[in-house]
């Protein structure tokens, strides 16, 4: 039996316990690795695994996954199955993890709240803890594999990448259940001038074929390619819908996109390629995703930014891009009246949103206007400026 005073925790970090017979030498679990918030959340979840074994005094796989469940499930307080981040952060303390920094708690909360409504889905924590269903997030070869995927979506297709090979994957869905064949996978990826390996492949069957039927679901792979966007993204899609939903109906029609959207500066427009109709029209068609109806839902329209999202690490240039196209100022900013933000790099390689004080006539798409504007209210040093 392990004395009680084994199970002290060391400061500053999850500390393992004193070592037992098929338990990790002592230093290997002491210290988390460096590495990503992803490479922490993996050193996390090994010291859940390694705790519970402990517990059950090495039991077997059956029991060990029992009393992982029911660790975790006794902090449910609703007996939803699922726990609020100050649930989980609780369950953790209980088996002595809850020390530490909290960002790797955060991630390993965040890759198993998978429907994005802070709730963490017990279950799913503990499919993951004893890699019974394998995460997009919880191997670094997976991750390897979806960064790299990601960043040719990005560099073939731009910030529309993502929404693009959706719009493939539902192309080569011709059963309507979100589940395509490995070969119409690979032809769709190469559709784009994505190419993928056999190693790749299997690895994307391992994580999206997750009933064994041979299929791969397209919609947890885009999901995972995505990946999540965080609360400060989440609130300026929704501003900018309440920019166009003036009477709080909850939908968006055509007329009130026009009320914003000029297609007469859209190049195509410009060279006589389509109609200002058809543009609108076009325009459109990029939100209402989920039913073809006409008319265009909050889901449907944050739907369509996440695809966007995937495409943009920083969040201030996300900021830049949204404000902008919507002509809005961002939540909790004066929304008296609208100025315009550029995104500027300085020489010293900060970056800082900045609002041009005075643009009025001014070509926001003019970088040299932009520049000497900028420079006239003060804002020097200025290496690059990006305006949309």
């Amino acid at each position: 039996r392990i004395a009680p005073r084994t199970m002290g925790l060391q400061p500053n970090h999850y500390a393992p316990m004193t070592h037992h017979p098929g338990f990790p030498k002592p230093g290997t679990l002491d210290k988390p690795p460096r590495g990503s918030l992803e490479d922490l959340a993996d050193h996390l979840q090994d010291i859940i695994k390694q705790r519970i074994e402990v517990m059950t005094g090495f039991g077997n796989p059956k029991r060990l996954r029992d009393t992982a469940r029911t660790t975790f499930e006794r902090f449910d307080k609703n007996k939803s199955g699922a726990l609020s981040y100050a649930e989980f952060d609780l369950a953790l303390n209980s088996i002595r993890c809850g020390e530490g920094p909290i960002a790797p708690k955060r991630a390993l909360f965040d890759r198993y709240d998978t429907n994005l409504d802070g709730h963490l889905s017990v279950d799913e924590l503990v499919d993951g803890v004893y890699d019974l269903k394998p995460h997009p997030l919880a191997h670094k070869e997976f991750r390897r594999m979806l960064d790299r995927v990601r960043t040719e979506i990005v560099e073939k297709g731009g910030i529309h990448g993502v929404h693009t090979l959706r719009r493939i994957f539902r192309i080569m869905d011709d059963g309507g259940n979100n589940r395509i064949e490995p070969a119409e996978f690979k032809f769709a990826l190469k559709d784009m001038g994505i190419s993928i390996t056999k190693d790749e492949l299997e690895k994307a069957m391992t994580l999206f074929d997750k009933n064994k039927d041979g299929g791969l679901d397209v919609n947890e792979f885009t999901n995972a390619i995505r990946g999540k966007m965080n609360p400060r993204r989440i609130d300026l899609v929704r501003a900018a819908f309440q920019v166009l939903d003036r009477e709080g109906r909850g939908v968006v029609t055509m007329d009130d996109l026009m009320q914003i959207f000029d297609p007469s500066l859209h190049p195509d427009v410009k060279e006589g390629k389509i109609t200002p109709e058809q543009c609108v029209r076009d325009f459109g068609k990029q939100w209402d995703t989920l039913e073809r109806d006409g008319v265009i839902t909050f889901d449907e329209f944050l739907e369509y930014y996440r695809d966007i999202s995937a495409a943009i690490p920083m969040d201030d240039y996300f900021e830049l891009m949204i404000c902008n196209a919507w002509r809005m100022a961002p939540p909790g900013a004066d929304s008296s009246a609208h100025a315009t933000r550029v995104l500027v790099t300085f020489e010293n390689g900060r970056s800082e949103m900045v609002e041009i004080e005075d643009d009025a006539g001014l070509d926001v798409h003019n970088v040299a206007a932009v520049r000497k504007r900028l420079y006239m209210q003060g804002v020097k040093n200025v290496a690059s400026i990006q305006t949309n």
